[in-house]
């Protein structure tokens, strides 16, 4: 395996031509021009809803209403960089069971513990409150997971749903749950 090591690309392969090392001034040094940068396509731009008057005033209604019922959206606790293009059209992903997980997963941003706040009992009516004021017809929840409840919190999101539901039959409401550990049975409480 080390012979194999010995005969692979070294580092002057991957430096520019020229071999005078990395960055734009060892380029510069080197005689070698840069290739012009490639413009990003627009759909991969971060929307700035603050460019109109309309999506101004829609952004800021659904993040006072997140901040004054104190949501937590996964917009903000993992850091989305859509947030904008999403609150000024009215929609959020709202996380919930708090804003902590039980489990580490290295891609997330989301605060991790093994002992996170107990659940609020008043989220489920305050998410179908907020839901209601953005006045919108599709709303997404997601969760955390919460290995530290015997249930995994199954029977707060299907709380959650029943009440989005009571207040507004015809929203339709996708939920991204966790894997509740694999255990099956737990599946057809929120759906059900």
């Amino acid at each position: 395996p080390r012979a194999a090591l010995l005969d692979g690309p070294t580092l002057a392969d991957f430096m520019p031509a020229g071999g005078g090392g990395c960055g734009v001034g060892s380029a510069a040094v080197a005689g070698v021009s840069r290739p012009p940068a490639v413009r990003k396509p627009p759909w991969l731009k971060m929307f700035n809803p603050n460019t109109n008057p309309e999506t101004a005033e829609r952004y800021k209604f659904v993040r006072s209403t997140i901040k004054k019922t104190g949501l937590a959206t996964v917009c903000e606790e993992a850091r989305c960089p859509n947030a904008g293009e999403c609150w000024s059209s009215g929609t959020a992903t709202v996380m919930i069971m708090g804003d902590t997980c039980t489990r580490g997963c290295r891609f997330c941003a989301v605060s991790t513990s093994r002992t996170p706040p107990a659940l609020n009992p008043e989220e489920p009516k305050n998410i179908a409150e907020a839901v209601e004021q953005w006045d919108v017809d599709y709303i997404v929840l997601t969760m955390v997971d919460r290995d530290d409840l015997a249930d995994q919190g199954c029977a707060h999101v299907a709380e959650t749903v029943r009440n989005l539901k009571q207040r507004n039959p015809n929203l339709r409401v996708e939920t991204l749950v966790g894997d509740w550990q694999g255990r099956l049975p737990l599946v057809g409480e929120p759906v059900g």
